[in-house]
């Protein structure tokens, strides 16, 4: 074998793989600290601006779907924002919400599986709170304006 073949083979069964291996790295770790910001950025949306903030992370797609305790609460984008503006904001002011042990599952460069333990206490409108613990799932994806949730599902522990 000649060496220029025998450099070539080098290159294309050991170089090359290594590199791919070390940049899907670098990627996974991006799409973890993005969606990890956004996680982030919720929470503190949700203390500032109530739970009308959700709707700067629901994705405004005709897919979005949110579901809780097992059932599809929110079929869909439109659905969610009349929801979220016409009664949730009517009855919750303030939303704060803290998140535990997140999880981050990389799955392409623009979609990740988003999960986490959650305490949250809800303030109605006499700032009196109620407390709610639980888990939390979904899926995050890049957009032009951002990272944002696609599918999500909350469920709560019973007391």
């Amino acid at each position: 074998m000649k060496l220029n073949t025998l450099i070539v083979v080098l290159v294309s069964t050991v170089l090359i793989p290594a590199c791919q291996q070390k940049s899907g790295a670098v990627q996974a770790g991006s799409v973890n600290t993005a969606v990890r910001t956004m996680a982030a950025n919720i929470a503190r949306d949700l203390a500032d601006k109530g739970p009308k903030a959700w709707l700067d992370y629901f994705e405004e797609n005709p897919n979005f779907f949110m579901a809780n305790e097992g059932q599809r609460t929110l079929p869909n984008n439109e659905f969610a924002a009349r929801f979220v503006k016409d009664i949730l904001s009517k009855q919750i002011i303030k939303v704060n919400l803290m998140w535990n042990n997140i999880y981050v599952d990389s799955l392409s460069p623009t979609m990740a599986m988003l999960s986490a333990a959650f305490h949250e206490d809800l303030f109605n409108k006499d700032d009196q709170s109620t407390p709610a613990d639980g888990y939390f799932t979904g899926i995050a994806e890049a957009t032009p304006t951002g990272w944002k949730l696609r599918d999500l599902h909350w469920s709560t522990l019973k007391k």
